[in-house]
């Protein structure tokens, strides 16, 4: 049964994307709640500082509009002030006389009636402004200013209240639509995670269902992927080292297959099975299907006269491991040998980045399936396999032309030296260094 608790990597990511968002909507919300919230007593304030000052003003400068002259009480003060205010729906003026009151405005504003809750405290506070809180609403701000007309004159006393109550009623009900706004917000986030996720995964997702398919039926697919991001790039390199790999069993299996049957067809050939050692001892040296050997600057005129002496016009250097071109000559020269009754002519040339080391039997020409199984992977014999894994660890090829005309060449194209071999070709510049100083 499969494990209920194990996740997927596009459940993990949604997740955690998930979790980025709500966290970043939910400081949102609550940034905007407590900025909302903070500015509701600072406006509150500000509204009864504005009708405080314009009572004052009015109180110091000016007239009675009846009379053009200033104002003879202040109770008359007090009566024409509250006529001309006309208070907001969140706003209370009230003008208290020797304790009573006086002059209540219109209904434009809150109403308060005589004994009211606020007007006690107001008037009982030995501070001219405050902060009331009833038992069942919201806090008013309140603030009062005194006319004192002197000695045996009525004091005058104008109070503002300011109701905060709508005020949170309006902050409660946007906070509803921000965080109605939010939840959509988180589920549109949501939706587009998993696409996206989805979508990022996919590479991933393909190479996992493939490798599971290649794996039930012992095989190996070369996917394709469009994109050049992290992911695809990881999902193309799992893909060719998967298909590396099996590509790399199967020639190792048919190298020892090969090996197995010359092995039991030379039991009583010692010819023959000394020559199958001498290529397996060759394959140990190079790993078949690799690359990255270590090589220096040699003379491939020197190693193919090595093989034929008659190759007067073999020449050139090139950036090559000796040891392995010789023994690929052997493996060489071991396939076309049955075939042929004149000897084997060896050659070499390096033209500009490209070194070509080859062996011609004039008097066999090879068919199709003859020369595919001289050079093509899986081999069929130690013989070619040499000669293959020869040329991949240089980073070349192995060749087969057959005419009429000139019989049959097995060649060896390789790269002069440079990019395949930088490493190499340092150690190889390092060596000769030393070997100067000496």
């Amino acid at each position: 049964m499969p494990d209920m608790a194990r996740h997927s990597s596009r459940s993990r990511l949604l997740f955690w994307l998930l979790g980025l968002v709500a966290i970043s909507l939910l400081a949102i919300v609550l940034t905007t709640r407590t900025v909302l919230l903070g500015a509701v007593p600072e406006k509150a304030n500000e509204d009864v500082i504005q009708e405080l000052e314009e009572f004052r003003s009015l109180a110091q400068d000016g007239v009675d509009p009846e009379t053009s002259q200033p104002f003879a009480s202040n109770t008359r003060l007090l009566q024409v002030f509250l006529s001309r205010q006309i208070p907001t729906r969140d706003e209370a003026l009230v003008g208290i006389v020797d304790g009573r009151l006086v002059g209540l405005p219109g209904p434009a504003g809150r109403s308060l009636a005589e004994g009211d809750p606020l007007i006690q405290h107001a008037t009982e506070s030995p501070m001219p402004a405050g902060v009331y809180v009833p038992d069942d609403g919201d806090p008013i701000h309140w603030g009062t200013v005194t006319v004192d007309g002197g000695e045996g004159s009525q004091e005058v006393k104008l109070m503002v209240a300011r109701f905060t109550d709508s005020d949170y009623r309006e902050i409660a009900e946007l906070m509803r639509v921000v965080t109605l706004v939010a939840a959509g917000v988180l589920v549109l986030a949501a939706f587009l995670a998993w696409l996206i996720t989805g979508r990022l995964l996919a590479p991933i997702r393909k190479v996992s269902h493939q490798a599971a398919e290649d794996s039930r039926s012992g095989s190996a697919t070369r996917l394709g992927f469009d994109g050049t991001d992290e992911i695809t790039e990881l999902a193309r390199a799992y893909n060719d080292a998967w298909v590396r790999e099996y590509e790399v069993r199967g020639i190792n299996q048919s190298v020892t297959q090969a090996a197995a049957r010359e092995i039991r067809e030379g039991i009583n050939q010692p010819e023959k099975l000394r020559a199958t050692c001498e290529s397996l001892m060759a394959l140990s040296r190079l790993a078949p299907g690799t690359r990255g050997i270590a090589t220096e600057q040699a003379d491939l005129g020197v190693i193919a006269r090595d093989f034929d002496a008659q190759a007067i016009d073999a020449s050139g250097t090139a950036q090559v491991d000796r040891t392995a071109l010789a023994d690929a000559l052997r493996a060489i020269a071991g396939m076309l040998a049955p075939h042929a009754q004149q000897p084997l002519r060896a050659g070499a040339h390096v033209n500009g980045d490209t070194a070509r080391l080859w062996i011609t039997a004039a008097d066999f020409v090879a068919d199709d399936e003859q020369a595919a199984a001289m050079i093509s992977w899986p081999v069929s014999s130690t013989y070619a396999a040499v000669v293959r894994t020869v040329a991949d660890s240089h980073g070349g090829r192995a060749l087969v032309t057959a005419d009429a005309s000139s019989g049959t060449t097995v060649l060896l194209e390789l790269p002069a030296g440079g990019e395949h071999h930088d490493e190499s070709s340092k150690k190889s510049n390092s060596r000769d260094a030393d070997r100067n100083k000496q």
